[in-house]
C-alpha cells in the first residue's frame, strides 16, 4: 500500500527551481512526475535522487512542446490521478527576433493550455501552483523608489507592446501575461481546484541542475560573472530569494488552505551588489585579487536615498515559511560553482 502524500505533476523540473521543487516533494512524502521536453532532461534528475528513480517516487513524461494546446493531455491522463500540479516552466529569452514565438506562446498558453487539460483531465486535481515572478510586481521605471513597499497587491505596468519592441523587456511582459492569464481562467471557467501564484525574485542558491560551470541559470551565472572577476556585480534588483525556500515556498502552498487562489511574493529580503562584493572580499580574498574583481565601495550597500522595501508578511503568515540568510544562500552559491568549476578541471 502507497505511503505517499499525493501525486504531483511538475513542469521545468530540470530547471533551477524546478530542480529543488522536485527535491523537496519527495522528501516531504510525495510522489513527483516530471514533464521534460525529451527523456535526456531527466538525467541530471535521475542521477541527484537515484533512490526517488529505484522507488518510483520520481517519473518523468515527455512533452515536447508546451505551447500546444493538447500538450499536457497524455501526461495528466497516465498512471494514477494526480493531486496537485506545479507549473514552473517558462521560456527565458532575450533575443528581440522571436519573441512572440519563443517567449510568449510558451509563457501563455503553457500556462492556459496547462489549466485547460487539468480541468478537462485530471479532475482529482485540487490545487495549482504557477511559479511567476517579481517582475510582475515590481515597477523598474520606478528604479529604486526609496519609502515605496512593494507587496502581492501590486503589478508591474509593462505591456505585451512593450516587450515586443525591448527585449530586456520580453521576459518581464511573459510572466505578467501568463499569471494573468491564469487568474483570467480562474474567474471564467470556475475549475474545481484552485490556484497560488508565487513570485520570486533573483534566486541564488546552488546550482544542482547543471553539471557544468557553462551552463549555468541566468541569476547564477551573474553570480558567477562577478567570482570570474567579468562584471562588476550582478542586475541590482535589489531583492533575492533562496532557491530552497522558493522550491519550498510551493510545497507549503499545496498544503496550506490559506493558499487557495492567493498570490504571494516569495523574498528573502533586499541585498546590493555591493553585499556580493563584499562577500566574496571576505570570503575569497586571493582569488578576488587574482581574478583583479573591483572592490566597489565596500560598506555602501545602498544608493543615497535608498530603496524601496518588500513586504511578505503574508508568505510567512499563510506558508509559515522562514527564509534563509543571505550569508548562507551565498555561501552554499559559491560553493557549489567552485564544485562545478574543480569538476570542470582535467
Amino acid at each position: 500500500m502507497s505511503t505517499s502524500k499525493g501525486r504531483v505533476l511538475v513542469t521545468g523540473i530540470n530547471g533551477f527551481i524546478g530542480v529543488h521543487i522536485a527535491r523537496v516533494l519527495i522528501e516531504c512524502g510525495y510522489t513527483v512526475v516530471g514533464a521534460v521536453r525529451h527523456d535526456s532532461k531527466a538525467a541530471q534528475l535521475r542521477k541527484l535522487l537515484p533512490q526517488a528513480v529505484t522507488t518510483g517516487s520520481l517519473t518523468f513524461g515527455v512533452v515536447p512542446d508546451i505551447a500546444k494546446p493538447d500538450a499536457f493531455d497524455e501526461v495528466l491522463s497516465s498512471g494514477e490521478p494526480f493531486d496537485a500540479v506545479v507549473h514552473a516552466g517558462s521560456p527565458v529569452s532575450f533575443a528581440l527576433e522571436g519573441i512572440e514565438r519563443d517567449v510568449y506562446q510558451p509563457a501563455i498558453e503553457g500556462t492556459l493550455g496547462i489549466l485547460r487539460s487539468i480541468k478537462a483531465r485530471a479532475p482529482s486535481v485540487k490545487r495549482v501552483i504557477i511559479t511567476s515572478s517579481f517582475v510582475a510586481i515590481v515597477d523598474r521605471s520606478k528604479g529604486a523608489r526609496p519609502g515605496y513597499t512593494y507587496s502581492e497587491e501590486d503589478w508591474s505596468p509593462v505591456t505585451r507592446e512593450q516587450g515586443l519592441t525591448n527585449a530586456g523587456l520580453s521576459y518581464t511582459a511573459s510572466k505578467i501575461l501568463a499569471e494573468k492569464a491564469a487568474w483570467n481562467f480562474v474567474e471564467t471557467e470556475k475549475p474545481s481546484f484552485t490556484i497560488t501564484t508565487l513570485c520570486p525574485p533573483f534566486v541564488y542558491g546552488p546550482a544542482d541542475q547543471v553539471t557544468n560551470i557553462h551552463d549555468l541559470n541566468a541569476s547564477s551565472a551573474q553570480i558567477y560573472a562577478v567570482f570570474e572577476g567579468k562584471t562588476l556585480a550582478p542586475i541590482s534588483g535589489y531583492v533575492w530569494v533562496d532557491v530552497r525556500d522558493i522550491a519550498l515556498a510551493h510545497v507549503l502552498a499545496i498544503e496550506s488552505t490559506a493558499a487557495a487562489n492567493q498570490r504571494y511574493l516569495i523574498a528573502g529580503g533586499k541585498y546590493s551588489p555591493q553585499q556580493v562584493i563584499d562577500y566574496m572580499w571576505e570570503k575569497y580574498p586571493e582569488r578576488a585579487k587574482e581574478k583583479n574583481i573591483s572592490k566597489g565601495t565596500p560598506g555602501k550597500i545602498w544608493p543615497d536615498g535608498g530603496v524601496f522595501e518588500v513586504d511578505t508578511t503574508k508568505s510567512q503568515r499563510d506558508l509559515g515559511l522562514k527564509y534563509r540568510s543571505l550569508d548562507e544562500s551565498l555561501n552554499d552559491t559559491f560553493s557549489r560553482i567552485a564544485e562545478l568549476e574543480s569538476e570542470a578541471c582535467p
